[in-house]
């Protein structure tokens, strides 16, 4: 019933509004895939140059004599949150704990 008096008292109306709906529809997700594939080739450059930088460092490291378990850990770590975020962090520091609590899966049932 409303919608009749609109168009009623404003012919076409109904027609212009759901042309431009689409319009905007469509302009929201372009602008989204836009927005999406600049993130995700923004963070594919994060994870390559810090690949690089972990790399480089491991390797000047090792060319300086400098390089022993503590910085191999160090790098590692850093490597693993460049590459999975705080997931690859979470991930690393249970690793840990579970190695320093003695419940790893490898460990022989008592």
């Amino acid at each position: 019933m409303f919608l009749e008096t609109v168009e009623k008292h404003d012919p076409g109306f109904i027609k212009r509004m759901n042309e431009n709906a689409e319009a905007n529809a469509k302009e929201f997700r372009r602008s989204r895939f836009r927005f999406g594939r600049f993130q995700a080739y923004t963070s594919l450059a994060v994870q390559v140059i810090a690949a690089l930088f972990t790399f480089a460092m491991l390797g000047f490291a090792s060319y300086v004599d400098r390089l022993d378990f503590l910085t191999i850990i160090a790098f590692t770590g850093f490597y693993a949150v460049a590459q999975g975020g705080r997931n690859g962090f979470v991930q690393i520091a249970k690793g840990i704990a579970g190695y320093f609590s003695g419940k790893r899966k490898d460990a022989p049932e008592e």
